[in-house]
């Protein structure tokens, strides 16, 4: 029984902070709708992105979605060492290096 898995958004439930997981790996099935990680904030995964889930131990019916990760199609937009990146929305950020903090706010 696979308890931490990884798979890809199959599809979301805006309105419910709900998505299903596709899973490459077992047979290409799709989970039921499961709820995302939110730690009190509001930020759904994008159709596609690979997300990795934690499904209770008595069974995979059900489960939560515990974040996105990077991998070859998912980079991090900014990296390197002492850089605190946040994208809040497609055209706002919070990005931080080298004691310089920027937030970008783009209403284009």
């Amino acid at each position: 029984m696979d308890i931490i898995r990884v798979g890809r958004v199959s599809s979301i439930d805006y309105e419910k902070g709900l998505v299903s997981v596709y899973y490459e790996d077992k047979g290409a099935s799709v989970s039921s709708s499961m709820p995302v990680l939110s730690n009190g904030e509001y930020k759904m995964h994008g159709i596609g992105e690979m997300v990795v889930t934690a499904h209770l131990s008595n069974g995979t019916a059900h489960g939560i979605v515990l974040g996105t990760i990077f991998n070859d199609a998912q980079l991090p937009e900014y990296s390197g060492q002492g850089t605190y990146y946040k994208k809040l929305c497609d055209n706002c950020y919070i990005k931080g290096a080298s004691g310089n903090i920027v937030f970008n706010i783009n209403s284009a």
